[in-house]
């Protein structure tokens, strides 16, 4: 399994409080509760590319996913229209790339520049230095604390993917859609686990 997003958010909110209390905070911060926990995962294909088990969920679900299948193997060009499976629930939809955004709830300010770099301090140097480093009183400052202020509310409302996360699952669709024999991208969501595959059409209807 590929971690995308691998920081633990319940030890984060941990530092963030003793932070908060041994120092103070300029910044306003709005906690959560849980973890967000964004993971991918690839299935086999029958270019070879790839060669791994398929999901049990993604089994189960065979013939429910062969209309997206369906839908790959006749789109004359790629775009956001292309069909995308969903299993999410217990349940099958069957969306669009541009569906996507309206079934999985995404945070823009997790994949911003100023999150970006305050987690690669953070493991570099610590949390308390990261975020002395990044939370200074100048624009660069500012800017983070807002983007960690929104963060926290896109995650206390649900969010469980970041817009980052969208653009590796378009990606990876097209790499689908450009294969031979092509290949329909699945993604699905349990609790706060995201995770996607790409699934050979074929398969579907044998």
């Amino acid at each position: 399994m590929e971690v995308l997003h691998g920081f633990d958010f319940e030890n984060l909110v941990g530092h963030l409080i003793s932070f908060c209390f041994a120092r103070g905070s300029r910044c306003f911060w709005v906690l959560f509760t849980g973890m967000a926990h964004f993971a991918a995962t690839a299935v086999p294909s029958e270019n070879g590319k790839v060669r791994m088990e398929l999901s049990r969920s993604i089994q189960l679900h065979k013939q429910q996913l062969a209309l997206a299948a369906r839908g790959v193997e006749v789109a004359e060009e790629f775009d956001m229209s292309l069909p995308v499976g969903l299993l999410k629930d217990g349940c099958v939809v069957v969306t669009t790339l541009c569906g996507l955004r309206g079934h999985i709830p995404a945070s823009a300010a997790l994949s911003s520049p100023e999150l970006d770099r305050f987690l690669v301090l953070r493991a570099e140097q610590g949390f308390d230095r990261a975020f002395e480093l990044c939370s200074r009183d100048d624009d660069d400052g500012e800017a983070f604390c807002r983007a960690w202020d929104e963060a926290q509310n896109d995650l206390s409302s649900g969010a469980l993917v970041t817009v980052g996360d969208l653009v590796t699952m378009t990606s990876k669709a097209r790499i689908g859609w450009l294969s031979k024999p092509r290949e329909v991208l699945v993604v699905g969501v349990d609790g706060k686990e995201v995770k996607h595959a790409l699934c050979p059409t074929p398969w579907f209807f044998n």
